[in-house]
C-alpha cells in the first residue's frame, strides 16, 4: 500500500506508534501525549523523531475531524475538540533538530 492510498484513517505505517495513540477519552489523550512526548525525547536518529511527530499531527487532525462530524452527538465533538488540542499542544512542543 503507497502512502496516497493510506488516507488519514487507513492502516498505520508504524504500529508501535499507532498503538500508542488513545482517543476514546480526554484523560486517555493525554496520557497518550506524554507517551508519544517521553518516546520522542528518548530518540535519538531524526527519522524516528519526524515519524513520531508525523503520528502525533494525524492523532489531531483525525480528533478535529472527528470533531466537525454532525452525525455525533454535542458533547462527543466537543470532547473530540478537546482532545484534538491536546495532540496539537503536543507537536508544537516537539522541536526537530
Amino acid at each position: 500500500m503507497t502512502l496516497s492510498n493510506r488516507g488519514m484513517f487507513g492502516k498505520p505505517r508504524y504500529t508501535n506508534l499507532s498503538k500508542m495513540v488513545k482517543m476514546s477519552s480526554v484523560d486517555e489523550a493525554r496520557m497518550s501525549a506524554e507517551e508519544l512526548l517521553r518516546h520522542f525525547s528518548r530518540l535519538e536518529q531524526r527519522k524516528f523523531k519526524v515519524a513520531t511527530k508525523r503520528a502525533t499531527v494525524l492523532a489531531s487532525s483525525r480528533a478535529r475531524v472527528m470533531s466537525n462530524n454532525k452525525k455525533i452527538s454535542p458533547m462527543k465533538r466537543k470532547e473530540k475538540a478537546e482532545i484534538a488540542e491536546i495532540f496539537h499542544d503536543a507537536y508544537m512542543s516537539m522541536e526537530l533538530d
